[in-house]
């Protein structure tokens, strides 16, 4: 029994606007959840912190360079290394100004 095209855009439609109003109040749920929670938190300065921040960032770092670098070819490849070259050039670079205001601090 053929379906006509009438009949997928009546059973369609219905189904996206449904779809796109659930995501829609999920981003102001979240939203509000955030702006609400502003001030439960506050910053852990503690060293584990900045470990697990550290090794978090690495994690999706080397996930992303593989994905891209090792997984894929053509254009996607070269974003890969582009990608790559970016995020180790700041790195090197956020480095080096650290050393570099640590060593002019006064004290």
């Amino acid at each position: 029994m053929p379906v006509s095209r009438e009949r997928l855009h009546w059973l369609v439609r219905p189904a996206l606007i449904i779809t796109n109003t659930v995501a829609a109040l999920a981003l102001i749920a979240t939203a509000a959840l955030i702006w609400l929670e502003r001030g439960w938190v506050s910053p852990d300065t503690s060293r584990w912190w900045w470990k697990a921040q550290l090794a978090t960032r690495v994690f999706t770092f080397l996930v992303f360079a593989i994905t891209l670098v090792a997984l894929r070819g053509g254009a996607v490849r070269t974003l890969g290394v582009v990608f790559i070259g970016t995020v180790v050039a700041a790195l090197l670079i956020r480095g080096w100004a650290h050393v570099r205001a640590a060593r002019t601090m006064p004290g």
